[in-house]
């Protein structure tokens, strides 16, 4: 149960619309100060000990993109960004997005009719009770027996 609270969890931050970068670099603060004062009792100076923080943590930028990767799904919001970007680019070239969107189409209606015919001929048994058990039956023809002498 607590797996599915913290997928939501991570799902309703993705979407939600206007997070905000300053709740993220507050907590990296707190973060910091935490792990300063740990280096504070082991030892460290007072000077020493936020740099020792710091190194610790890792840059910035990681810290910061570490904690935006701990509250939402990184692969949803790339999604949506690479799909934003798609449709950005596709209504910059109308010309170039009304041949894909006519190609398109036409594979899908290709690919329906195709299947459609292969389903009714080859995949979908006959409407007999034993279709297993129809025979084909031919007799030779005369005119096939006169030509070969």
């Amino acid at each position: 149960m607590a797996s599915l609270r913290e997928w939501i969890r991570r799902f309703w931050g993705t979407l939600r619309a206007n997070r905000d970068d300053r709740d993220l670099e507050e907590e990296l603060r707190l973060h910091l100060e935490l792990a300063a004062e740990d280096a504070l009792r082991r030892g460290r100076t007072t000077e020493r000990a936020p740099r020792a923080a710091r190194i610790h943590a890792g840059g910035v930028a990681q810290a910061m993109e570490a904690l935006r990767d701990q509250r939402g799904v990184p692969w949803l919001d790339d999604l949506a960004r690479d799909l934003r970007y798609g449709l950005r680019t596709l209504r910059s070239s109308p010309v170039f997005t009304a041949v894909a969107l006519l190609t398109v189409a036409l594979g899908i209606g290709a690919n329906t009719a195709i299947f459609t015919i292969v389903n009714g001929v080859i995949l979908r048994p006959l409407g007999y009770p034993k279709p297993e058990q129809v025979m084909y039956l031919s007799t030779p023809s005369t005119r096939d027996s006169i030509g070969r002498d």
